[in-house]
């Protein structure tokens, strides 16, 4: 089962280990600073299993998230972008967490495999592999 709640009902701190699901770039203006256009590009053009971890936008800190790293991942699969679209927000998926505001899905998640990978991204385009 996969746990997503929206992320106008998660109760701060956020886990760690969540990560944020966005549908379309413009998104990561509510989550993380401002993005250069090497960085903007490496997110629209990594493959789906790939999570980001950059530095929270200071609002975002300020409205109650509480982590060093914001972990996003920028869905491009039909049945997840149409999914995400269709909610209307940004969604918070939350690895082992048991919550009244989440979804239970059967759809497997590209990010749950033991393959994905995580990188680094700072806002003037500095990439690490995490």
């Amino acid at each position: 089962m996969i746990h997503l709640a929206k992320l106008s009902s998660v109760q701060f701190p956020v886990p760690h280990q969540s990560v944020f699901l966005l549908f379309d770039s413009f998104q990561l203006r509510a989550i993380s600073r401002p993005f250069s256009d090497i960085s903007l590009d490496i997110v629209e053009w990594a493959e789906d299993a790939v999570i980001f971890h950059t530095d929270p936008n200071p609002l975002f800190r300020q409205s109650g998230f509480s982590g060093e790293m914001v972990k996003f991942a920028l869905l491009k699969a039909p049945f997840w972008r149409d999914s995400l679209r269709k909610i209307g927000e940004i969604v918070v998926w939350l690895p082992g967490q048991n919550e009244d505001t989440t979804w239970d899905l059967l759809q497997n998640l590209p990010l749950s495999a033991k393959s994905v990978k995580q990188l680094y991204l700072s806002a003037d385009g500095q990439v690490k592999l995490m």
